[in-house]
């Protein structure tokens, strides 16, 4: 999708990625299962599916407009061009959500552990807030 949107396949190169969204990859790759805390990382894992799987779900119709109408992108050719975020919606991602919340719970029950509240919210703001920055960052480039 980002090759025909782009006309190249320049936006794969290290040098077009903004700093701060290699930063957020970099904290959430630390965090997600290969932290030494394997809850923190779990949550992190479903922080992350949650996050994607709303995202595809609000962007998907949008792209598909957005491509035809304003890309001009052939109307035969849309569906194809937006293939990626096709299959992240609906049930690919609803059900990337319920493996990760059954991976918590099966670790929870297999080492007695229980998720204490204040520090999965404290994660879930940090996440958000931390995308939200590389957000705001890419969109400000956008004006």
């Amino acid at each position: 999708m980002a090759t025909t949107v782009c006309g190249d396949d320049e936006w794969l190169l290290k040098a077009n990625c903004l700093a701060s969204a290699q930063e957020f990859k970099d904290w959430t790759d630390q965090r997600r299962l290969r932290d030494r805390d394997l809850t923190s990382g779990l949550l992190t894992t479903l922080v992350h599916e949650i996050y994607t799987h709303s995202e595809v779900e609000f962007i998907h119709p949008l792209f598909k407009d957005w491509l035809g109408r304003i890309m001009g992108v052939p109307v035969d050719r849309v569906r194809h061009v937006v293939a990626w975020v096709t299959v992240h919606t609906g049930g690919t991602e609803s059900a990337h959500f319920g493996h990760a919340i059954n991976a918590i719970k099966a670790f929870c029950d297999a080492t007695g552990r229980k998720i204490d509240e204040s520090s999965a919210r404290e994660l879930f703001c940090d996440y958000l807030r931390r995308k939200a920055d590389v957000m705001r960052e890419c969109s400000a480039l956008l004006v």
